[in-house]
This record gives structure tokens, sequence and C-alpha cells, in this order.
């Protein structure tokens, strides 16, 4: 059943479904669209949506158009099951400022996400490798540990 934030119904099936994506987005409070890349993954069938999150415009590379998720009546939730959205700096920036907005704040520009991504991802790895004997993890894990 869900938590029952959105009115739709998903039926089961039988098989998961994953799929490369980019879909087409319809922001009401700015009146402008955001194409977006992302990936499907799930296992079910959504219907009864009021209105769709987004329209799926190409699906593993083949054209195509189709409704996915659902937006409830008074537009502050959102259900989709498209994955990393956020990923797409221009969506995230449009739904910050759409947030920005109705608490009366200015809007911000747009920001890079994959080069602050790869950046944060390599400090993250340079203080695993600081902060953890990884010759005595892999031997634990009786794993072959070769430096390179």
């Amino acid at each position: 059943k869900g938590l029952g934030l959105l009115d739709v119904e998903t039926t089961l099936e039988k098989e998961k479904k994953t799929y490369q994506v980019a879909a087409i987005i319809q922001s009401e409070a700015r009146s402008q669209e955001s194409g977006v890349n992302g990936y499907e993954i799930h296992m079910g069938d959504t219907t009864g949506r009021e209105k769709p999150f987004s329209i799926i415009t190409e699906r593993n590379s083949a054209a195509l158009k189709r409704e996915d998720g659902a937006i409830s009546k008074g537009g502050r939730v959102w259900g989709t099951y498209i994955h990393g959205i956020f990923d797409n700096d221009e969506f995230r920036a449009g739904f910050l400022n759409e947030i920005r907005i109705v608490k009366g704040l200015p809007e911000q520009g747009i920001s890079a996400f994959a080069e602050k991504k790869d950046k944060q991802m390599k400090t993250l790895a340079i203080t695993i490798n600081n902060s953890i004997d990884l010759p005595r993890l892999y031997e634990i894990m009786k794993i072959d540990f070769r430096p390179v």
C-alpha cells in the first residue's frame, strides 16, 4: 500500500526492469520544462495518476512517450521511477530555486554536480586510504591484496 501520499496504485510484476532514460519534467511554479537523464529500476507498474511527474522520451536509446510517476494534488509530493534526477544540474538548480522562491530567498545559479561529486569521492578515497589498514582488512576478508 505504500505511504498513501499519492493517489496511485502500483501492481508488482515478476521481473525487475532497468533502463537508461531521458525525460521531460514540467515545472508549474516556473512554467518551464527540464530535460533530465537518469535510470529506472522497478518491479511494478503504476496507474491512477492524476498528474505525471515526467514524460519519458527515451528508454535505452529508443524514442517513446510514456508518463512516469505522479504529483500529489497540492504539488508537494512527487513520486518517480527515475533515479539520479538530482545529478542533473539544471533540474536540481530549478528545484532548489522553486523552494527558495516560496521561502522568499534569492535564486542561485547552477552548480556543476559532477565536478563536486568527483572531488568529494577523491577526498573520501584518500581519507579511507589514510585511515584504514587496507592490507589487514583484505587479509581478514581473505582477499589477495596487491597495492598498485
